[in-house]
């Protein structure tokens, strides 16, 4: 048995978190049941995973971030007054992104299958989504 018949996925955090929305995106499409359920299992699994991925992020944006006023979209997307931006350029910028890119480079393994887009023969997934789905999905060998 391979290892995405078995239920395993290799992957890092940071990896996941670029899929996140594309798998939000798959998630929302209409497919048979058992299609639908396999990618259920997956986005829960995606979205357990990303938890302390959030956690920590959150706590090295506070570490290196600076405050300042919400901007008018923010404020609209329901952001506090005052926010903490870490500002490319900054003088903590440098260690801000060594931390983040370890943190992203942390390697995950889900025990859940890759999804078969192939299952679903009249699915639509836009380019970019198959890119940041990435090991999430099985796709055919050309």
């Amino acid at each position: 048995m391979s290892e995405p018949e078995r239920g395993l996925i290799d992957t890092t955090l940071g990896q996941l978190a670029e899929a996140e929305a594309a798998i939000g995106r798959l998630s929302s499409a209409r497919m048979p049941f058992a299609a639908a359920y396999r990618v259920s299992k997956l986005a829960k699994a995606v979205t357990l995973e990303l938890t302390h991925f959030h956690e920590q992020r959150t706590a090295l944006v506070r570490e290196y971030g600076e405050p300042r006023d919400a901007t008018v979209a923010e404020r609209a997307a329901g952001a506090e007054p005052i926010v903490i931006h870490v500002a490319p350029g900054s003088a903590s910028w440098p260690a801000f992104l060594a931390k983040a890119r370890e943190l992203a480079d942390v390697p995950v393994s889900l025990t859940v299958p890759a999804f078969d887009p192939a299952t679903v023969p009249d699915l639509v997934i836009a380019p970019a989504d198959l890119v940041a789905l990435g090991p999430l999905v099985l796709l055919p060998e050309l």
